[in-house]
């Protein structure tokens, strides 16, 4: 039997509506209409920024992506391609064309081949006909050409024995992990008329890449297995563009898994991030500089507490640092050879995320995607001085326009003590219209990870709860990026300890801040979200109602599905034979005989992360002891959701639940129209 909100709780929400429907709150087509912004391209002189434009396509239930220029002098765009799968845009280093990855071919066989586009427009043409798809190029410096990896061809009479079902996959084999893949190897492509070339025959697994300022050498990251949870075993390479040399030469011999390779101006050193240089430890990524000639490896970002993502030399001596640090993220610059404090200062910092970070020439601009909790993304731009100031960013778009019309929840950072002294991070988001004093439900969320971390950007479904007047708590436990490598390490051996206790008293915090009602409180979260949620509930009682996604439930049954090598190396430690009782311990399935909250459960049904068997088995624990449960399974979905429509039901469903349970208010939500948002709300 559903309980009755209390009057008090009935006043807030009325009050709050009252409120909203001036403005209309954000609804949850509203989200998904949303256009979105990613994979900024600044040109070389730094006049014009190319980027990725995502549209939402309802009917045939796919997003569909196209080019955008904009100039960032007067701001005037034009679209310069079509689509409808664009994306990766890059400028010649001539700023003569402008290079991308278009997927095409029939629906179930799209593959991604290199095109270009001349700067001043035109028909684009393309550079590939690949029977594989490309994975990813660079220019070369001269601008002739084009160096990219792709998958290696398969033969007709192996294409012919699997249509007639000789397609067994010998797992762990060959370039084989759990399922079918294929060896990837280098090429390059003369970019007026030419044929592709073949530059390694190896058996090698390519990612990442770049190209030497002389244009003679390609560096980049590859492993010779493919077996599950080894990217450790991953190596930074080097090999000959012209065919001359000898074959990939192997720069680094270790247990660390390298990333970002990257020359310096002057070709004689080559960065990369690693978290180590031997083995493979639980860091954030650290920037590393290899000089070529004698191939030591200097590491050159002690110090520095943020998480960096990627990097870009600026001369030999200085390095642009792509990072997060807490809830923020811009751009620091580093000065290689300085060793005082000030040696790593940021050169764009503002409160809010900066992505997809792009550098003109000798990186004296970037172009970027800027959001904070309360601005959708947009494309910006800024200078970048000497690093020895911060310089806030200048927004060059105005995507959605119609969400200035929407009621938004407002976003602060919180702080608070953990049971042991601990000072742990949040982001508190407040609905719409909230009236000082008076507590309104809460949703905590969880991060994935376990080494997530939430930030100070847009996330477009929290405000969707906040119209309809719920606050939300998003805790940076400890385990969380972009607090250093302490706080990073800080749930090792330890999930479920330490981490469970940053979370509840984050909820006691804004209780006793008087923001929450203590009645009426959700929990929800995705992969390791849902996980330590799984675990919130079989161990208190105080959430009315959870909302679980990509779970795992128990540890031992997922030792050999799933992604496991970080609960082996750090989280739980050893494994299921080893150290059965800790396995066993940390399970939410263990404790499942203490779960009374009412349970939403979704999985992805090709989901390799977190296995959907883990769901299945929580849901029928739940089922059969007579918990209030319900699961969902989304067909196709792996780890992360692509397709509109399930994502419209996951969020849909999740609200409908929240207000079923934590509020006893039967919510259905609006239907949409195969082609046209609903103007309902939500």
């Amino acid at each position: 039997m559903l309980r009755r909100l209390t009057v008090a709780s009935c006043l807030i929400t009325l009050s709050v509506v009252s409120w909203a429907q001036e403005i209309r709150p954000l609804g949850i087509d509203d989200e998904l209409d949303r256009i979105e912004p990613s994979e900024t391209a600044m040109s070389p002189d730094g006049t014009s920024v190319v980027f990725v434009q995502s549209e939402l396509n309802w009917k045939k239930n796919e997003r569909n992506t196209h080019l955008v220029r904009i100039s960032t002098v007067d701001k005037d765009s034009v679209a310069f391609t079509r689509g409808p799968f664009d994306r990766a845009p890059a400028w010649s280093p001539d700023g003569r064309f402008v290079a991308f990855l278009r997927k095409t071919g029939e629906e179930k066989e799209r593959k991604n081949q290199i095109w270009a586009i001349r700067a001043d427009g035109g028909e684009p043409f393309p550079l590939t006909e690949f029977s594989e798809g490309i994975l990813r190029f660079v220019w070369s410096p001269d601008s002739e050409s084009v160096v990219f990896t792709a998958q290696d061809p398969v033969d007709d009479d192996t294409k012919k024995r699997m249509k007639n079902g000789d397609d067994a996959i010998y797992v762990f084999e060959g370039p084989n992990g759990q399922g079918r893949d294929r060896w990837s190897n280098v090429w390059i492509v003369p970019i007026a008329n030419g044929e592709p070339r073949r530059v390694t025959r190896e058996e090698m697994l390519v990612s990442d890449l770049d190209v030497s300022p002389d244009g003679k050498y390609a560096a980049f990251v590859f492993r010779r297995e493919n077996t599950r949870n080894r990217e450790n075993l991953a190596e930074v390479g080097m090999v000959r563009l012209d065919g001359a040399g000898t074959g990939v030469v192997r720069l680094t011999d270790n247990h660390a898994p390298e990333s970002k390779v990257r020359f310096s101006p002057d070709g004689r050193s080559l960065g990369y991030l690693a978290p180590g240089v031997s083995g493979w430890e639980l860091r954030q990524g650290r920037l590393y500089v290899m000089d070529l000639e004698t191939r030591e490896a200097r590491f050159v970002s002690a110090g520095f507490e943020g998480d960096i993502r990627d990097f870009r030399f600026v001369d030999t001596g200085r390095i642009h640092l792509v990072a997060g640090v807490r809830t923020n993220g811009g751009v620091f610059t580093l000065n290689v050879d300085d060793t005082s404090p000030a040696r790593i200062a940021p050169a764009l910092a503002a409160p809010g995320v900066a992505r997809d970070v792009s550098f003109s020439t000798h990186g004296r601009r970037a172009a970027f995607v800027w959001s904070d909790g309360d601005t959708p993304p947009e494309v910006g731009v800024v200078t970048l001085g000497t690093g020895t100031a911060a310089t806030a960013p200048e927004l060059l778009t105005n995507l959605n326009p119609q969400l200035r019309e929407r009621a938004l929840s407002s976003v602060e950072r919180v702080q608070w003590r953990s049971r042991d002294g601990l000072e742990v991070e949040g982001l508190l988001y407040l609905p719409p219209g909230k009236v000082e004093g008076d507590a309104v439900p809460l949703i905590l969320e969880i991060h994935g990870g376990p080494a997530g971390v939430f930030t100070n950007s847009w996330r477009g479904d929290r405000h969707v709860y906040g119209g309809l007047g719920y606050a939300i708590l998003a805790p940076n436990v400890r385990g969380s990026s972009a607090y250093g490598d302490g706080w990073l390490r800080g749930n090792m051996k330890d999930i479920g300890g330490g981490d469970f206790d940053d979370l509840m008293t984050g909820v006691d915090h804004v209780i006793e801040r008087g923001i929450a009602d203590a009645e009426h409180l959700g929990v929800r979260g995705w992969s390791y979200g849902g996980i330590l949620g799984g675990w919130v509930i079989t161990h208190t009682d105080i959430f009315r109602a959870a909302s679980l996604g990509a779970m795992v439930s128990d540890w031992r049954s997922e030792y050999g599905q799933g992604f496991n090598y970080d609960v082996n190396l750090w989280y739980i430690g050893g494994d299921p034979w080893s150290n059965p009782d800790a396995y066993l311990e940390r399970s939410a399935l263990t404790h499942v005989q203490n779960v009374t909250t009412p349970t939403l459960l979704l999985h992805g049904e090709a989901d390799t992360v977190d296995t959907i068997e883990q769901t299945m088995n929580f849901f029928n624990a739940l089922w059969e002891k007579g918990t209030p449960t319900r699961f969902i399974r989304f067909p196709r979905e792996g780890h992360g959701f692509r397709e509109p429509r399930h994502q419209r039901v996951r969020l849909a469903e999740e609200l409908a639940w929240m207000e079923r349970y934590v509020r006893d208010i039967d919510w259905t939500p609006p239907e949409r129209a195969l082609g046209e948002p609903t103007t309902e709300n939500p």
